[in-house]
């Protein structure tokens, strides 16, 4: 069911380095997010959403949970 609604968010990513294309307090809202989400195994994330993850991951110097999920 999650990855269903991650294909719907992963359409209103503008860019990889900020969700509405320009960083703001959204990105701060929806990273977070997504980095307690990658705590769950198994969690399939669309092309963008993953890109998004894995530049704001870098970007902010956080790593996510994707090696430790459950």
């Amino acid at each position: 069911m999650i990855n269903r609604h991650l294909l719907a968010l992963a359409l209103l990513i503008k860019s990889p380095s900020a969700v509405n294309g320009e960083l703001s307090a959204d990105d701060i809202d929806l990273f977070s997010t997504l980095r307690s989400m990658s705590i769950v195994r198994g969690i399939e994330y669309p092309p963008a959403l993953e890109a998004y993850r894995m530049r704001m991951a870098d970007r902010v110097g956080i790593e996510l949970h994707d090696k430790i999920a459950i």
